[in-house]
């Protein structure tokens, strides 16, 4: 096989790359620039500069995933292709801070490392006849084994997840991959996890979002593929680590589903309107596409074993990258979420700042006895005005009056996140990463706390990160965060905006990164501390705050 992969495989794959490059490229790609390109070195730094106070119960790693390019293809390259990059930050018992990246040594990245090119096609490279024939070829190298099919083929780059003492590196297209956090904070890499259910290997695809309920210490997911029926997998993991269900949900056609949502009782998955037709990418140049049908909410009761049990509801075309929260109030179920009128997947880079595609904060409500449904975009308000980051529309008087306004302001947000022992129950704040209107490239300069308590979400606080800088999605962090983990502390002992938010933040000017520390519920505008990093740390996707205890008591096996 290596003799026709040398005379047939790099041949082909070498002209392809070079044609399709003549008519889309990479030239101009705004992924490959400025802090959005790839950074060469991997670093463990030691004893890093704090500026102000670092909590004493901060300790613990600050890990975030996101793509670090390797084998960039001349034909085309989507944010969402470059291999993945853990970055992580140590908070040591003794008030010290360390500082680690490590690229994620997955069966993608180390194949692609040793053959030195791209062997498996990115989805920047999915575009017109030449998109197709990549296709192809591909699938030609999984029929000979010169490519492994080994439940998955993804780059691990955007999230990770941390559940029964394993830390997760996931991507929605593969199955989880396993890492060790080292007690210095450094990582190294245990292997692809995988879970058995009804007595068989599950090597369907992972969300790169489960759900983990620390109340009852169950992970609840799904997996979708596009091109296996029945498109879409239910998972629910009980508080051992055991897949319990693995249930097959069936759909017409496969959807690019990114996220899903719960309840207390209830799962939600959430059918929108982008789905996958490979033939369009000769038709349209890109085979994943918005399609104008309405958006379905499929919900089952979370620990039932038969699709039968599942109600799919309508609500109007849309897409959703992220869930705030979700909850139920009495016969209803609603969900909170950072919806767009359509989504240009394949421009992904502008969408942003279009109207239609723009995210703005939803809510939408299952009535669940009498079977209908509404929705409604959602206008955060301030009494004083001084929030920015709002896009103003008319009055509309049938719809969110606000006394001290005539107009409303529609938030442009994403990377929505809570005090996750909130997760699947009503809570009081959220969080959210807000959209620079100065820039075309989706960059966030600042986060918004959001008052959840009334019908009418109000804008308590905002914090800019500065001129030139811009951050991502932030974590939150409980004041107590060790002693819940320890079960020596109840979740509802703080209020539940007591803790810290933390992120990367990127300065254009110095090109260089920190980490910010803010007060998430004094929502002071300068940080309690930020911490000076020795190295850039390129924008990324999701994270999480791995508390000391969790570190002590790891499981270091894969089943």
């Amino acid at each position: 096989m290596e003799m026709i992969r040398y005379l047939f495989f790099i041949p082909i794959g070498f002209l392809l790359d070079k044609v399709q490059a003549i008519f889309y490229g990479n030239k101009g790609n705004v992924f490959l620039e400025n802090n959005f390109a790839p950074v060469d070195k991997e670093r463990f730094d030691k004893g890093l500069e704090v500026k102000g106070e670092i909590p004493e119960s901060i300790r613990g790693e600050f890990v975030r995933n996101g793509p670090n390019p390797q084998n960039i293809p001349s034909g085309g390259y989507h944010w969402f292709d470059g291999a993945g990059m853990i970055n992580g930050v140590m908070f040591n018992d003794d008030g010290t801070v360390n500082y680690v990246n490590r690229m994620v040594r997955n069966y993608r990245y180390e194949l692609e490392k040793k053959r030195g090119n791209a062997e498996i096609p990115r989805l920047g490279e999915m575009k017109g006849i030449l998109g197709l024939l990549k296709l192809i070829v591909y699938q030609a190298k999984l029929k000979l084994g010169i490519i492994e099919k080994v439940g998955g083929n993804g780059s691990a780059n955007t999230s990770v997840v941390f559940n029964d003492g394993n830390l997760l590196c996931l991507v929605e297209n593969d199955t989880p991959f396993g890492m060790k956090i080292l007690m210095d904070g450094a990582f190294e890499e245990i292997g692809r996890k995988l879970y058995e259910c009804n007595g068989e290997v599950n090597d369907f695809p992972f969300s790169a979002h489960p759900k983990a309920d620390l109340r009852t210490g169950e992970l609840i997911s799904f997996g979708y593929s596009l091109q296996e029926a029945p498109f879409l997998k239910y998972y629910l993991i009980n508080n051992e680590g055991n897949m319990d269900i693995c249930l097959d949900i069936p759909l017409d056609v496969p959807v690019v589903m990114h996220d899903m949502a719960i309840t207390e009782n209830y799962s939600i998955f959430l059918d929108f309107p982008v789905e996958f037709h490979p033939e369009q990418i000769v038709k349209s140049g890109y085979p994943i596409v918005f399609v104008e049908r309405k958006s379905r909410f499929g919900v089952t009761p979370r620990y039932s074993e038969n699709s039968k049990a599942l109600e799919w509801f309508e609500f109007e075309p849309g897409y959703a990258f992220h869930v705030l929260n979700s909850w139920e109030e009495g016969d209803e179920i609603v969900v909170v979420a950072c919806r767009s009128r359509k989504l240009q997947f394949s421009h992904i880079s502008n969408s942003l700042h279009d109207e239609s595609s723009s995210p703005f904060l939803y809510e939408f409500r299952i009535n669940l006895e009498t079977k209908t449904t509404s929705e409604r975009r959602l206008y955060p308000y301030s009494n004083n005005n001084e929030f920015s980051n709002c896009v103003e529309e008319e009055e509309n008087n049938n719809n969110n009056n606000h006394k001290e306004n005539n107009y409303k302001h529609a938030l442009k947000c994403e990377f929505p996140v809570i005090h996750p022992y909130y997760l699947g129950r009503k809570n009081n704040y959220g969080y959210v990463a807000t959209i620079s209107h100065e820039r075309e490239e989706p960059l966030f300069d600042g986060v918004v706390k959001i008052d959840m308590t009334d019908e009418e979400y109000k804008i308590i606080g905002q914090i800019k990160f500065g001129k030139n800088k811009f951050g991502g999605e932030c974590q939150f962090i409980p004041r107590n965060i060790n002693q819940l983990h320890n079960n020596q502390a109840q979740f509802d002992e703080l209020e539940e905006d007591d803790g810290y938010l933390i992120t990367f933040v990127y300065d254009e000017d110095t090109d260089s990164s920190s980490v910010w520390i803010m007060d998430a519920q004094s929502f002071d505008p300068e940080p309690l501390a930020v911490i000076t990093l020795h190295q850039r740390v390129p924008y990324g996707f999701h994270g999480i705050f791995v508390s000391s205890h969790q570190i002590l008591n790891q499981k270091l096996d894969q089943k």
